[in-house]
């Protein structure tokens, strides 16, 4: 749709509210307003008003005087903000528009820019290709799944914990009855991440859960289905098992996430073992030491600055990755990196893999250890001469102040809404 308006518009004006995310009364997702112009052919220098309102007109006086500052002025007024770029940036770029407004301080994307123009850089499509993880098909594929501990199993359709592993296979039982239960070889299972939130290390190796993905034993089968009240048959789980390794990765990154949440505690993770997600997070294959590396820059403080900017906005701080937002993500080249940052780097992810941290606002808004060590080690690649801790002081409390103005606007709507808990199995 932006690439027909650019193509065949000149868009004049783009209009955001700053105190709600639609102007629709019975809307809660991000509303942008548009006024364009047909044009046969673009002449001369274009130019777009990119306009913030502060606050909505209540009389039709001051709809008329809205309107009229709108069209003849520009810079900051009391009820709100008018910039001016070239439509030509418009026209080049129409993967996001909404980068334009996504920021309140727009000196940080700058910075951000800035620091990855110092290093080799590159898409992440060109590092891996990106790949959401499995569906839940009608929660079918919910009930075969085994979790690590019972704090794992928060919905009703999360049915089975695991009891205790042996060399040769592993013990699980329903959560509702510890009668009902069933021992499987290890060939019966394959190694999962059913959700990120409450993920609180880089290294998922000792989170990960299970998928029963086959059974030899018809009778088994029987009583599994007994259990979980569905007629699952081989076939099923044998396609299951061709999905599961079409998304097997080591590197994820979640698809959807609020960032003022408590229980987000990192976008990014690493897993030592190839593994399948479930679709709450997106899979990529790398070389071992790429993938580490990689989970470090995704989990940074900087790229925290690109998430927001090129950020599909849902419900204020809650947000989704597109496929096509997260494959034009600007990444290093880590094959071109220095060799001894390389290395520190890799020092760096072994010493912190496991650390359990706090949620990520918790980080910024008290410069926790593990965090600061990411970011330091960044400034470092990216060559920064200035006051780190300085620097990152003034960071984390801009990043704070954007997380929360987004939690703020997410406070329209009601209770259930704030954290983003959707019902996984109807998306």
């Amino acid at each position: 749709m932006r690439k027909l308006w650019s193509e065949n518009y000149y868009v004049e004006y783009i209009i955001l509210t700053s105190f709600r995310s639609a102007f629709s009364e019975s809307t809660r997702f991000r509303e942008m307003l548009f006024v364009a112009r047909k044009v046969s052919k673009h002449e001369g220098r274009l130019r777009t008003k990119l306009v913030m309102l502060k606050e909505h007109p209540k009389t039709l006086d001051e709809a008329r005087n809205f309107a009229n500052d709108i069209m003849t002025r520009s810079g900051a007024r009391e009820n709100l903000e008018i910039r001016q770029i070239d439509y030509s940036i418009l026209r080049h770029d129409t993967r996001n528009w909404f980068r334009f407004f996504a920021l309140k301080n727009e000196s940080l994307y700058e910075e951000f820019a800035n620091q990855m123009s110092t290093i080799p850089n590159m898409r992440l499509v060109d590092s891996s290709p990106v790949v959401r993880g499995y569906e839940m098909k009608g929660g079918m594929v919910q009930s075969l799944v085994i979790y690590r501990t019972p704090a794992k199993a928060l919905k009703s359709k999360d049915i089975w914990i695991k009891v205790k592993s042996k060399p040769n296979g592993m013990t699980f039982r329903h959560k509702a009855s510890e009668a009902v239960a069933f021992t499987l070889p290890n060939s019966s299972f394959s190694r999962t991440i059913r959700r990120p939130s409450g993920m609180n290390r880089l290294n998922v190796y000792k989170d990960l859960d299970y998928m029963i993905t086959d059974i030899k034993q018809s009778s088994t089968l029987r009583r599994l289905n007994d259990a979980i009240g569905a007629n699952l048959s081989r076939r099923f789980l044998e396609s299951l098992q061709g999905d599961i390794n079409r998304r097997l990765g080591n590197f994820f990154v979640s698809a959807d996430f609020d960032l003022s949440a408590s229980g987000t505690h990192w976008i990014a993770f690493y897993s030592p073992v190839k593994v399948a997600p479930a679709k709450m997070l997106w899979s990529m294959t790398m070389k071992d030491e790429y993938a580490k590396l990689m989970c470090l820059f995704f989990n940074s403080s900087m790229n925290l600055v690109q998430l927001l900017a090129e950020r599909v906005e849902t419900r204020g701080a809650f947000m989704r990755m597109r496929e096509y937002f997260l494959e034009d993500f600007i990444v290093p080249d880590i094959s071109k990196l220095d060799e001894r940052l390389r290395g520190e780097l890799l020092r760096l992810f072994k010493s912190i893999e496991y650390s359990e941290v706090p949620s990520i606002l918790v980080q910024l808004k008290t410069n926790h250890a593990v965090r600061k060590k990411i970011d330091r080690a960044w400034l470092k690649v990216f060559r920064y001469k200035g006051d780190a801790d300085s620097y990152l002081d003034g960071l984390y409390s801009s990043l704070v102040n954007e997380i929360e103005i987004l939690r703020d606007l997410m406070m329209e709507g009601s209770s259930s809404e704030l954290y983003g808990e959707e019902d996984e199995e109807s998306d």
